[in-house]
């Protein structure tokens, strides 16, 4: 039940910051939505966390109870308000079904991999041992005997929330949803650099790499901080495409959590923070260079901003 509350929590913290931030997404954007809100959940449950457990708990079923029920009553007065980008792009064709069936089957599998019983060292001996520590005291803090427990991450606590409120499975289904959610923002940022179907393979390629099977079927940290940092490159990219400074703030939020998590992640924060006041210069550079025939602006300025 844990990872569902998560989820919905999730779900509904991204919509509502993202309605803060003033910034429309088409429903492609799905991914960016979830990881985002799960970002905002993080640092939720690192806030009430170190109070009690329990008061995550209530905290969190309130947040996707009440604002679940919210979300559905008041968009169903706007079902037509989202944009579907996609619909404009034509019908699938063969070698994107394949690419879709490739990212699929991959998941499956990584997620049957998930079901079973960890065995992993790094994570039955770090990561679920620390949140077994954290769980142990029913807060989010230093535990006497546990010397990694100080180094508490936004991923720790969500990962201490699940084992809390729904055991190991919970935990390591957690984690295999950021698997998917990487592949769902590669997939966005894909789109948007190129074309859909640039996205399918790039999220058919990240699907089916080792490394993603690997990861998403144990308990780690790395696939929420990839999550993370390709989500916030898509908002760094919507933003570069179609303004609104929210998401500049959106992928701000992102890259901060992600480095916490994991602290090589500052480069891109780094770089992003450095490319970003160039931006406009070089979408004019870009839009002044003449193009060849079946450029379009949108692609020039893509190229430059790369």
């Amino acid at each position: 039940m844990s990872f569902f509350i998560l989820i919905g929590a999730s779900w509904v913290l991204g919509i509502w910051a993202l309605r803060l931030l003033r910034v429309e997404t088409p429903w492609e954007t799905w991914a960016g939505r979830l990881v985002l809100g799960l970002a905002l959940c993080a640092l939720l449950v690192l806030a009430v966390g170190t109070r009690s457990l329990e008061a995550v708990r209530f905290t969190l079923y309130v947040i996707a109870v009440l604002g679940l029920g919210h979300e559905l009553l008041w968009r169903s007065s706007r079902v037509g308000g989202e944009r579907h980008t996609a619909a404009l792009e034509g019908p699938l064709r063969g070698f994107d079904y394949c690419c879709m069936a490739a990212a699929v089957t991959a998941l499956l599998l990584a997620f049957l991999k998930a079901l079973a019983p960890e065995t992993g060292w790094e994570a039955t001996s770090v990561h679920l041992a620390v949140a077994r520590d954290y769980v142990r005291t029913g807060a989010l803090g230093p535990v006497e005997g546990s010397p990694l427990s100080p180094y508490l991450t936004p991923i720790h606590a969500l990962l201490a929330y699940a084992l809390y409120d729904g055991g190991e499975w919970g935990a390591r289904l957690l984690n295999w949803s950021f698997g998917l959610l990487a592949c769902g923002v590669v997939y966005d940022l894909g789109r948007r650099t190129g074309k859909r179907r640039a996205g399918l393979i790039a999220a058919a390629l990240l699907a089916t790499a080792p490394v993603l099977f690997e990861e998403a079927g144990t308990v780690s940290i790395d696939l929420a901080c990839a999550a993370m940092v390709v989500a916030a490159l898509s908002f760094w990219v919507a933003w570069d495409q179609e303004g609104a400074p929210g998401r500049l703030m959106a992928a701000g939020i992102l890259l901060g959590t992600a480095t916490a998590i994991r602290g090589p992640s500052l480069v891109p924060a780094v770089l992003l923070l450095v490319a970003t006041p160039l931006v406009p210069r070089l979408n004019t550079v870009a839009n002044g260079v003449p193009r060849v025939s079946g450029d379009s602006p949108r692609s020039s300025r893509a190229c430059a901003t790369t």
